[in-house]
């Protein structure tokens, strides 16, 4: 499925052909995969490995890719082990206060708490509650080093879900927000904040870097998200892939607001997601649909894991 999902957006049924669109060979590269949710609603290993196996396919060696997400014990917890994997990828976490790029950063007015983890955080532990460790904040936000350091290009692979104060965790939410240390203030309204996120997306960090984004939509959930809540869960059975995450976080974005006035649930506000229009009037991707940006390819069967 999702080689006929490359074919269709590479141009080629020849993965080799289809992924120098976005690949060069000898690059390193990145998948960020999406484990906040937990098992059930977390990016599938089966998608990740049939994308690793087309990068192979297409000659793209498998010690050459690394598969990351933020934090080691959700990973486990989604259901991914942390590691070198038998076929030679790497799947690993951005490893607290040391997994951060003290040269590379994001500056934002708006000040945010930081925590264990946080690379410019004074702490023993991470469940600290000394008189020491209060009040700490930051305008700071610094990236991992799997992207400033150790991949050439990623490819993000968020999943269908909604986010209360966000709209949904997917493309921006997954990264860039996902790739950098004190970015919990993002998620949360403040003045400027979308035009924050915007800069933030367009970061010299990533340019030229984040080539793709597919998503998992195999289940989506239209509210209660990003954790993983069973009565909000609907079986979409479809897989996106576009250069644009603008585009796939407003599909997104549509259809959760289809799904919520039925169980008499509000549609997000607009607010929420003005971080979409920001992107847009910078000429970061494109809220209208009806473009071929997005391709997509429904499956016809969902089998629960």
């Amino acid at each position: 499925n999702f080689d006929l999902l490359l074919a269709t957006a590479g141009g080629s049924s020849d993965p080799a052909v289809a992924w120098k669109k976005w690949v060069k060979p000898g690059q390193k590269i990145g998948i960020k995969i999406s484990t906040i949710p937990g098992k059930v609603m977390s990016t599938r290993p089966p998608l990740v490995d049939a994308i690793v196996g087309s990068l192979v396919k297409a000659g793209h060696p498998p010690s050459h890719i690394v598969i990351f997400d933020r934090y080691a014990m959700e990973m486990r917890e989604a259901g991914w082990a942390v590691g070198a994997r038998g076929d030679g990828a790497l799947v690993t976490a951005i490893w607290p206060q040391e997994g951060y790029d003290p040269q590379v950063s994001y500056n934002c007015p708006y000040l945010g708490r930081l925590i264990w983890g946080d690379l410019d955080f004074k702490g023993q532990q991470w469940n600290s509650r000394s008189d020491d460790d209060k009040g700490q904040v930051s305008n700071k936000s610094y990236f991992s080093k799997i992207v400033t350091q150790k991949v050439d290009v990623l490819i993000n692979v968020p999943i269908l879900t909604s986010q209360d104060g966000f709209g949904m965790y997917g493309a921006i939410g997954n990264l860039p927000l996902g790739v950098i240390d004190n970015q919990r203030r993002f998620f949360s309204p403040f003045f400027g904040r979308e035009e924050n996120i915007a800069d933030l997306a367009m970061h010299k960090a990533l340019q030229g870097k984040w080539v793709l984004t597919i998503v998992d939509g195999l289940l989506g959930q239209y509210a209660g998200g990003p954790k993983f809540d069973p009565k909000y869960v609907w079986a979409q059975s479809t897989l996106w892939l576009s250069e644009d995450p603008v585009g796939l976080d407003a599909l997104a974005l549509k259809l959760i607001n289809e799904r919520r006035p039925p169980d008499n649930i509000k549609t997000v506000d607009p607010d929420e997601t003005a971080y979409l229009k920001s992107c847009e009037t910078l000429g970061f991707g494109s809220t209208d649909l009806s473009g071929e940006r997005i391709r997509e390819i429904a499956l016809p069967v969902f089998v629960q894991e």
